[in-house]
């Protein structure tokens, strides 16, 4: 991805976290530096908010916020990469003549309401906006008019996870089947939105049609027990 149309360019990835374990955020995050790091170019640069193990604090946003700032300021880098549009609010707060260009990529529920205020703007003034999926961009598209066109960049899996352990272990993407509906995701009981429940309550009427349709579902968090005992009351 090139912003300046330069693949030279010093791009800074700006992320709370691309430490393994914090969720489809750090991992979409830890898939962009990989690509940053596989344009060979020396000068990218990773930008954390927490260090690993750490949990964002006050003090952690200031501190992110200052060093965006002044890497700008300084010209220190020549473009910028958001992984989550709160990360980016801090743009609007920087001068015109200084600000460099940005890309922000977006995952979901943080731009499908209307928004306003630095959250809007930091959106509107993107140089390039990125949505994991053609439904998430078309609800921001709806809530947010203003905001300009919205590129579709679908998720990936790490080329790790994909290979097998060893000859008598299959990966998990082996074990997928075909007419297979995967959803990979927290399932967390503060965020039943994602559809975990509607999936696995809709299997029945799915198979009366394919009959060997297979529903994966992926993902840790505080509802997973609730959902295993859910599962096979819907078989």
């Amino acid at each position: 991805m090139q912003l300046n149309g330069n693949n030279r360019e010093r791009l800074s990835l700006c992320t709370v976290t691309s430490e393994a374990g914090h969720g489809g955020i750090a991992r979409v995050s830890s898939l962009l530096w990989r690509v940053m790091q596989g344009r060979q170019n020396p000068s990218c640069e990773l930008l954390t908010a927490v260090s690993p193990g750490n949990e964002l604090t006050l003090c952690d946003k200031t501190a992110f916020s200052a060093t965006v700032i002044l890497r700008q300021i300084f010209s220190q880098c020549d473009a910028l990469v958001f992984d989550h549009l709160g990360l980016a609010r801090v743009q609007p707060f920087i001068p015109q003549p200084v600000r460099r260009p940005y890309a922000i990529f977006l995952h979901s529920i943080e731009a499908w309401e209307t928004l306003s205020g630095s959250r809007l703007k930091a959106l509107r003034d993107a140089t390039l906006r990125i949505a994991n999926s053609r439904y998430t961009a078309n609800r921001i598209a709806e809530a947010n008019p203003s905001v300009g066109p919205i590129e579709v960049c679908h998720l990936a899996l790490n080329p790790e996870l994909t290979r097998s352990s060893s000859d008598a272990e299959e990966s998990s993407v082996d074990r997928i089947r075909p007419n297979s509906v995967l959803i990979v995701g927290r399932m967390l009981s503060n965020e039943k939105y994602k559809g975990h429940d509607q999936l696995i309550r809709s299997l029945p009427l799915i198979r009366q049609q394919v009959p060997d349709a297979q529903l994966v579902i992926v993902g840790r968090g505080d509802d997973v027990l609730r959902l295993k005992a859910l599962a096979p009351k819907w078989q």
